[in-house]
C-alpha cells in the first residue's frame, strides 16, 4: 500500500511520519497570514496538501484526521468535528476545522502542527435479521 501526498500550494509543508502509537502523519497549517481564534471560534485551516492511495488494492482502508496533541495541550485547540474519516481517494485539499476551547485568544501560524492523519482498516461486520429488531415505520 502506498499513500501519495501532493502539494497543491508551493508553500505547503509535506506531512511528516511520527513514530508514535499509532504511527501518524503530522499535518501542518498552510496559511498566508496568522489565523486568530477567540474563545469558541471555529476556523477552517488549509494544509495545501491532498493525497491518494491505492483504493482498489486495499478497499477497506480509510484515513482518520485526528487532533494534534500539541494543539490540544498547548493551545486548547481541537478539531471542530472531533474526528474526520476520509474513505478512499481524497479529491481535494485537506482542510481542518479547528475550534478554540480555551478561555483566551489563540493563533495558528503557517507551519503549525494542526492535526494528524492515521491510515486504518474499517471492518464492516455482516448482519442478519436475527441480530437486530427493525422498528415499524410510523406513518
Amino acid at each position: 500500500m502506498k499513500l501519495v501526498f501532493k502539494k497543491l500550494r508551493e508553500t505547503a509543508k509535506t506531512p511528516v511520519l511520527t513514530k508514535g502509537n499509532p504511527p501518524a502523519f503530522m499535518l501542518f497549517a498552510n496559511l498566508d497570514e496568522d489565523r486568530i481564534l477567540f474563545p469558541g471560534d471555529i476556523k477552517v485551516i488549509r494544509t495545501g496538501i491532498t493525497f491518494s492511495m491505492q483504493e482498489k488494492e486495499f478497499p477497506d482502508l480509510s484515513v482518520l484526521v485526528m487532533p494534534s496533541e500539541e494543539m490540544v495541550k498547548e493551545k486548547g485547540l481541537y478539531l471542530a468535528n472531533g474526528l474526520a474519516v476520509i474513505a478512499g481517494e481524497q479529491k481535494g485539499e485537506i482542510c481542518v476545522a479547528v475550534i478554540n476551547s480555551s478561555k483566551v485568544m489563540r493563533s495558528i501560524s503557517d507551519g503549525d502542527q494542526i492535526a494528524k492523519l492515521v491510515v486504518t482498516r474499517i471492518q464492516v461486520p455482516g448482519l442478519s435479521a436475527e441480530n437486530f429488531k427493525q422498528e415499524e415505520s410510523k406513518a
